[in-house]
């Protein structure tokens, strides 16, 4: 039998009951996989190439070697032709007669995208038009034993898209999308956003077979899916109701068993099962549990359940899901400052602490599995505990998801509606409502799962930023109604059908009652710093919202990811390579502000003018890392008002300039170490508040700590000017100010260019936190040369770097030139004959690193 064949036997059972002995005879599901093979044209032509499945349409080209490469310099532009042409892929694939003879025969399509029509055997048997789901097609009878062929035709999205919009007698509007405004078609068309163009994306339009497509055969029953719906959860006890789906073929008498972690937790149960859907609930407990935590609050254990489902002691089929056992609230409670929103796990409010997450390419096929471990180990390593999974992307691949698991990564899960309204019509609503019920039942036993969110951006754009304006009233009122029907019937009804347990918010950002957001309640987007073009002191001089779902700073990636796609060009901070990668446009600015400009500005404020361009990038990642670091820490300090901080982004879909803090090659900016260090479970920090310097604690440790706060002002050769020590107890989850004095006592006026205060939190066995605070602006800072010395030992691809300096070298950034490398620190202070010890993952030799590796300090960039 060809090895494309995977038959999915189920293991030899052994019923160890009252006739211990006696074997249960098995009878096999089949799953035949159908991703070799394919090839694929743009129609009308005669040249078939290979072609990959999972793919798309310009990975195919590109592995064919008929399109340079995408993100290449300005070579998105020249392939806007593939998104206007129809392409076809095709296979053949056997089918034998013991395959053919069960009762049930079907091809799985995992994933389409978008607009599609399947031909088997030359029968049209699908036409798809969703991106986001699945497509079953029966096959009974339309199977020979030898070279069925299999034609995907993939259509224009733009083509078909226009045609739903020249049907309505308005346009509806889309923002950012990189098309003119009226010919804007990404919310009639069910497929990722980001893809038509996005502030951080390039316009690359794909099409293709996305996920994976398999011939499926059973007989007499499967189970097609499991809910584990928590009742009640504590540390004694975990109660479930689980809702078993099982489709038949053969009405009758069946047993059905529940195992967890290969304990039998449900025995034997009979059922009688109709022909077709069934769905049989069952409760079961765990004595004891161990209970699932997001990271730095504990554990994240992982329980197997197996349902096997029986007939006449011949096991029929079983089923397997992974879950955890935890108790997830999203408390809205009325307080001093209107209504809290926050999570509450297993009883314990939690600060959110991460980021807003996009796909890591924009040809999103091209991930891999162990490209999600190692952004979600990134994750993991920086302290986080939540991503925003952002709705102008994709439902992530099932990887994802199961490595937020395993990390303990809560995940908001936005659907994918963001910055743009939709069509009304019963055939695109009916579409999204199974887009919507399949995603969620795929997704809702997860334990990362924390929250479903309608929309990105879209109430806000309708009411403050003032698209309802843009309309007649009767327009606008049916446009509104449409909202509704989405917002606030579709998705939360399916979600109380399918998801209960998990909670739901109908748009972000937004204030309690599905009003528009404010800072005293619901979830708030600050973009006074960036697009505001306020200081970062915006940050710490008001309130905050009460869950900031998105704020950031734009920098550079390292000098190696922009000659990536530059090539041997000139660069400069507005060179035309540089000015083309940059997305992030401001014209009600200016017209020549965009986010290079915003940049420029921004180093300004805060920084002297750089020496030359290395210097420029290296100035924008460490201005971008004091602008993240200001506002986590104004965050943390603002708690209980605020419990949560969510930047924007953590990632970038391909090598540009934009809010990443990880860049598209994984590199670690600057300001991800700085998000690390903020995001520490103990936090100090220190604040200039007027004359007033004072030290506050940020703690999301359950544990209470006895320690000693140290404080020490020293000027920039080492010499101590001012300390204080005393003890100190570190309340458990909370925030509070634990020491205040007048800046004058500890710092006279004339040495604050050239002294810094440092605060520590030190237990007996080691400092636990630490940090420094500056008295003016780094601009100002009478900064001395520095004379650092570092020595490195290891063999290869693991090293060790010990660094130290007789006088302040002040935001110490090491870069490797060439090749991609991993510190354990980075962008530090490094203190006065004070060293740091520093690891290093680095893929060659110790001479390889030394002679290609780069330390930038901040003196050194004038």
């Amino acid at each position: 039998m060809s090895k494309q064949y995977i038959f999915l036997f189920f293991c030899i059972f052994l019923a160890f009951s009252c006739n211990k002995n006696k074997k249960v005879a098995i009878i096999p599901n089949v799953q035949i996989k159908l991703n070799d093979n394919w090839t694929f044209r743009k129609a009308g032509t005669n040249e078939w190439m290979p072609a990959q499945v999972p793919g798309n349409v310009i990975s195919d080209l590109l592995n064919n070697e008929k399109i340079d490469d995408p993100f290449f310099q300005n070579n998105e532009k020249a392939l806007e032709w593939i998104e206007k042409e129809t392409w076809e892929y095709r296979t053949s694939f056997d089918a034998p007669l013991d395959v053919q003879k069960n009762d049930m025969v079907s091809l799985h399509f995992a994933g389409l995208d978008t607009y599609a029509d399947v031909f088997l055997n030359e029968q049209l048997v699908l036409k798809a038009d969703n991106m986001f789901r699945s497509w079953d097609v029966p096959c009974n009878g339309r199977l020979k034993e030898r070279g069925n062929t299999l034609r995907v035709i993939f259509h224009p999205v733009v083509d078909e898209g226009m045609k739903k919009l020249r049907k309505l007698p308005y346009s509806l509007p889309a923002a950012n999308e990189n098309a003119p405004v009226g010919e804007r078609t990404s919310i009639y068309t069910r497929k990722a956003a980001f893809q038509y163009g996005w502030d951080m994306a390039p316009r690359l339009l794909t099409c293709g077979i996305w996920r994976a497509v398999t011939l499926n055969a059973w007989s007499n029953a499967k189970i097609s899916d499991i809910y584990l719906y928590p009742q009640n959860i504590s540390k004694e006890l975990a109660d479930y109701l689980t809702f078993v789906e099982i489709q038949t073929t053969k009405e009758g008498d069946y047993e059905l068993t529940l195992n967890i972690d290969n304990e039998t937790v449900k025995a034997p149960v009979k059922v009688h099962l109709k022909l077709g859907k069934n769905i049989e609930k069952f409760n079961f407990q765990i004595t004891n549990p161990n209970l699932w935590w997001c990271n730095g609050m504990g554990t994240h254990y992982l329980y197997t359940l197996q349902a096997e489902l029986s007939k006449d002691n011949n096991l029929i089929a079983d089923k397997t899901e992974k879950f955890g056992v935890r108790k997830l609230e999203l408390v809205q409670e009325p307080d001093p400052t209107g209504r809290s929103f926050f999570f509450r796990l297993n009883g314990v409010p939690i600060f959110m602490k991460g980021a807003n997450y996009i796909p890591p390419d924009v040809l999103t096929t091209r991930v891999s599995g162990e490209r999600y471990s190692e952004l979600i180990s990134s994750v993991a390593e920086s302290n986080m505990n939540m991503l925003r999974i952002w709705g102008g992307g994709i439902y992530e691949n099932d990887s994802l998801y199961n490595e937020c698991d395993r990390n303990g990564i809560l995940v908001w899960q936005d659907f994918m509606f963001t910055s743009g309204l939709q069509p009304g019509d019963s055939t695109h609503l009916d579409n999204i409502r199974k887009e919507i019920a399949e995603n969620i039942k795929r997704l809702r036993n997860h334990p990362c799962m924390a929250l479903w969110c309608g929309n990105s951006k879209n109430l806000a754009f309708w009411g403050k930023m003032g698209w309802r304006n843009l309309f007649s009233k009767t327009i606008a009122d049916q446009i509104w109604n449409n909202y509704q029907r989405i917002f606030y019937d579709i998705i939360p009804s399916a979600i109380n059908t399918y998801s209960p347990h998990i909670p739901y918010w109908a748009s972000s950002p937004s204030a309690y009652g599905d009003m528009p957001s404010d800072t005293t309640s619901g979830d708030w987007n600050d973009w006074s710093v960036w697009y505001g073009t306020e200081p970062f002191s915006a940050y710490t001089n008001r309130q905050s919202g009460r869950f900031v779902s998105e704020y950031g700073m734009q920098s550079f990636p390292y000098l190696r990811t922009l000659k990536s796609f530059a090539g041997d060009e000139t660069l400069n901070p507005r060179s035309p390579i540089v000015e083309a990668r940059q997305r992030s446009r401001m014209p009600w600015i200016s017209s020549r502000t965009n986010g290079n400009q915003m940049i420029i500005n921004y180093i300004q404020m805060y920084y002297n003018m750089p020496a030359d361009f290395e210097s420029f990038v290296y100035l924008s990642q460490v201005m971008q890392a004091d602008a993240l670091k200001t506002a986590i820490e104004a965050h943390r300090l603002q708690r209980p008002h605020c419990m949560g901080s969510l930047y924007w982004h953590l990632n970038d879909c391909w090598p540009t300039i934009s809010w990443s803090t990880i860049d598209y090659f994984g590199n670690w900016k600057p300001a991800q170490y700085s998000v690390k260090r903020a995001f520490a479970n103990i936090s100090v920090i220190p604040r200039l508040e007027g004359d007033k310097v004072k030290v506050y604690i940020a703690s999301d440790s359950l544990a209470t700590v006895d320690a000693t706060l140290k404080l020490q002002v020293i000027d920039f050769n080492g010499r101590e000017l001012w300390s204080s020590s005393k003890p100190t107890v570190i309340k458990p989850n909370t925030s509070e100010l634990l020491w205040s004095g007048n800046l004058g006592r500890i710092c006279p006026e004339d040495q604050k260019i050239r002294a810094f205060l440092v605060a520590s939190i030190l237990t007996t066995q080691k400092t636990i936190s630490d940090n420094l605070l500056y008295f003016i602006e780094p601009q100002y800072l009478d900064l001395p040369l520095v004379n650092i010395k570092y020595t490195i030992t290891g063999q290869v691809n693991r090293f060790e770097m010990d660094i130290s300096s007789s006088n302040l070298a002040k935001n110490v950034v090491l870069v490797t030139r060439l090749n991609d490398a991993h510190f354990s620190d980075n962008n530090f202070d490094l203190l006065p004959g004070q060293p740091r010890h520093v690891t290093i993952a680095y893929p060659g030799t110790k001479a390889e690193l030394q002679n290609e590796i780069q330390l930038f300090t901040l003196v050194n960039s004038y």
